[in-house]
């Protein structure tokens, strides 16, 4: 088990600039959750950047968010990924967790990771199969079924 206050994931396959990792840990005290977002996607393409931007249009509709962007790896208290632990596979957590922890009121605070820049690693999420999609919107609309019935 691992120790500290927060928690991060951080991949190993250079998907982010160093600056925009100490940009997002700067911010660390802010909120309960830092959500990063990016201004421009080089090197994405135009498949990628509309799929992308429908994804967050759905998980904002279902849960009534309004979170610029998922997937930039948000910074969580530790406690918080213990305790609320998302239990969906692959990148899904992204979403999930932040959505389950703003039903609960915690605070958030989205900060720009400037570009995010090409990068020199292979992106996986194409290769990602489509369970793993219907998924995470399994885990979005029961999200979204928990905050009405409360």
């Amino acid at each position: 088990m691992g120790r500290g206050k927060y928690y991060r994931l951080i991949c190993g396959d250079n998907s982010e600039p160093k600056e925009t990792i100490v940009t997002v840990l700067k911010a660390i005290g802010e909120a309960d959750i830092i959500i990063p977002y990016y201004l421009s996607n080089e090197g994405k393409g135009f498949r990628r950047e509309l799929i992308s931007k429908c994804y967050t249009a759905l998980i904002n509709l279902i849960t009534g968010n309004k979170i610029r962007y998922y997937n930039g790896l948000p910074v969580h208290l530790r406690v918080n990924v213990m305790r609320w632990h998302s239990n969906t596979r692959g990148f899904g957590f992204q979403a999930d967790l932040p959505c389950l922890l703003l039903d609960l009121d915690f605070s958030y605070r989205e900060i720009t990771g400037g570009d995010r820049g090409a990068t020199r690693g292979s992106v996986k999420c194409a290769d990602v199969p489509q369970p793993s999609f219907r998924r995470s919107l399994a885990v979005e609309f029961g999200c979204a079924r928990r905050q009405r019935h409360e």
